[in-house]
């Protein structure tokens, strides 16, 4: 959930901004601002030169964490989603994965109604209640709870396990379904993590445009997707460290494309092995068809060139 706050090769020093405290040797203590490669702002405390305190963690697409940190770990507080879903929120982390999860979470769904739930080790709902005025109206027994929103005639709200869900959808079971077929506009949102994924379905397929933000301990990017009838067509990734892949028709193969320091970027020729993540991939060099393997070691990207590993930075300086 929060590889991203401890990642330094992303927080360079001279996007830190200071306001009180101190700035010596690299380390920041007291309050102040500091800027990401990828454009995401925290703004707070600082302790031993770790977000600790109070502050706001602020996503480009507009998601913002407000609240207690702990040592680079959102601990307590509010996440307001760009998608306007409202969480607030105490978080623990498992650390066999290093993810943390909403230990306990309350989501306001419409006025005068809200989810409070309870989560176990690794983010899996150990209980729920769905509540309308201050009185528990449905409970969450194991399988999926299918709630009927008040105010709206096309809203529901789906509980799982894993995540739930606040939209349309094409029926609540019956002799052809085993549960809530998704149709029309809704979305998505995990208990591990911060993430949601945002868009439309037609027919029970997916149609239009899909948004998805994943920020937990193995993964972390804002996608934008199109979809025509289920069919995929096009997609947009933005990483953690500001690197953007471009596809169409192919979740695999598409486009890299490197901002430099200079003000210029590179663009490459890529293809993922996990359409996920920069962990494993090779970019073409289109000047002399050459091959260039991408890897990750101990969190950070690296770019093996005739043999020779260079850190996404070291990268930057050698394009230019």
């Amino acid at each position: 959930m929060y590889y991203l706050l401890c990642d330094k090769d992303c927080q360079k020093p001279e996007k830190y901004k200071v306001f009180e405290g101190s700035f010596q040797n690299g380390i920041r203590n007291g309050k102040g601002e500091q800027q990401f490669e990828n454009g995401c702002i925290y703004r707070g405390d600082f302790a031993k030169d770790a977000f600790h305190g109070s502050g706001d963690f602020i996503f480009p697409e507009g998601t913002k964490i407000t609240g207690f940190f702990d040592n680079n770990r959102f601990r307590k507080g509010t996440v307001a989603l760009s998608i306007g879903i409202n969480i607030s929120c105490i978080t623990e982390t498992d650390y066999e994965t290093f993810e943390d999860y909403f230990k306990e979470f309350r989501v306001g769904i419409a006025p005068d109604c809200f989810l409070m739930g309870f989560t176990s080790t690794r983010g899996l709902l150990e209980s729920a209640q769905v509540y309308v005025r201050g009185e528990p109206v449905a409970t969450y027994q194991g399988s999926n709870l299918v709630f009927k929103v008040p105010g709206d005639p096309k809203a529901y709200l789906i509980v799982s396990k894993l995540w739930f869900y606040v939209g349309e959808i094409f029926s609540q079971g019956g002799d052809n379904f085993s549960g809530p077929v998704f149709d029309g506009r809704g979305s998505q949102v995990w208990y591990t993590g911060i993430g949601y994924n945002q868009g439309m379905r037609a027919n029970s397929q997916l149609h239009g445009t899909q948004l998805m933000l994943r920020h937990c301990a193995g993964l972390q990017f804002f996608r934008d997707m199109k979809y025509t009838n289920g069919k995929f067509q096009s997609s947009i990734t933005i990483f953690n460290n500001g690197l953007i892949f471009a596809t169409e028709d192919d979740y695999f193969k598409g486009t890299l494309r490197i901002f430099l320091s200079n003000g210029d970027d590179a663009e490459f020729e890529c293809a993922l092995n996990e359409y996920s993540s920069l962990k494993l991939g090779v970019l073409k060099n289109r000047d002399d068809d050459s091959e260039i393997k991408i890897s990750e070691k101990n969190g950070r990207i690296l770019f093996s060139v005739k043999g020779k590993e260079f850190t996404l930075d070291e990268f930057k300086v050698m394009l230019g």
